[in-house]
């Protein structure tokens, strides 16, 4: 009933059932799994808490990849970022940096 695939479908059952996106993401979720809001909520909590830490370690430590073809490219923005010296506003180039940091924390098998 809260199933979706598309951004659109979404929209569309944000405004069937009244209620906002945040709501409709966390019904689909106890449908699709069959779990309990606070399990969902544990996990979720969870999630926030490894991309945290992967964030901080591939911003503050020169990671490379498996194979050694790429890394160290948070760390490198992010340093940019600190003094100052980026092509775009410090918000974009700090969500930048942040994905960065858990892609290369992913492909360090970090």
């Amino acid at each position: 009933m809260y199933q979706f695939n598309h951004g659109y479908e979404l929209l569309e059952l944000t405004k069937k059932f009244n209620l906002p996106i945040s709501q409709i993401v966390v019904l689909a979720e106890q449908e699709k799994t069959g779990e309990g809001l606070d399990t969902i909520f544990q996990k979720m909590r969870n999630n926030l808490k490894v991309m945290k830490e992967a964030i901080n370690k591939g911003l503050n430590e020169d990671l490379k990849s498996v194979s050694g073809l790429s890394g160290g490219d948070a760390k490198k923005l992010y340093e940019r970022i600190i003094i100052g010296n980026t092509l775009s506003c410090e918000t974009m180039a700090k969500a930048a940096a942040s994905a960065l940091a858990v892609t290369e924390v992913n492909a360090s098998m970090g």
